[in-house]
Formats: C-alpha cells, sequence, structure tokens
C-alpha cells in the first residue's frame, strides 16, 4: 500500500483545483501513434518510452512546450522536435 495515496474523490478534487489555475488549457488527445509509425520506429527502443513519445507529439501537434523531470522523455522531444523543458530538484 501507499501510505500517502488518495481516494479517486480527493483525487478528482485536486485535478477539478488543478484546472481551475489561471492559464490552464485543456489539450485536446488527438495524436495517434499510429499515424506516427515512421517517428515510433525511429524514436522508442522500449516500450517504456511510448508514452514519452505521445506526450512529445501531442505538445508538438498542439504547440505546447512538454514539460518534464525524466531525461528520457526529453531526449525523446529532441528527436520529433518538439519543445521541450527539462526540470530538476
Amino acid at each position: 500500500m501507499i501510505p500517502d495515496a488518495r481516494t479517486p474523490g480527493e483525487a478528482a478534487l485536486v485535478l477539478h483545483l488543478l484546472r481551475a489555475q489561471p492559464g490552464h488549457t485543456f489539450v485536446q488527445d488527438d495524436v495517434s501513434l499510429g499515424a506516427e509509425h515512421t517517428l515510433v520506429a525511429g524514436s522508442v527502443a522500449g516500450s517504456a518510452l511510448v508514452t514519452d513519445l505521445h506526450l512529445a507529439l501531442l505538445a508538438r501537434a498542439s504547440g505546447h512546450s512538454l514539460v518534464t523531470f525524466d531525461r528520457g522523455a526529453a531526449q525523446v522531444a529532441a528527436i520529433v522536435d518538439a519543445e521541450c523543458e527539462l526540470l530538476s530538484l
């Protein structure tokens, strides 16, 4: 068990509060990895990067920047020419 896990209701409230923040923009997910098969084949060295690739393609298609703590995601974003900001603690 995760000691500080939240209930679905608490998670929904947090999501609602985050979406209510000034400047929040909903990004429609209309990117298909199937349509990007050549990028998938050349960019992903394993199943762990599939989500990173999808998010990078979504950021690129919507004109947004992918913000991540994950160096692997930043590398995938660079491969598909998506803007990316790599954060560190």
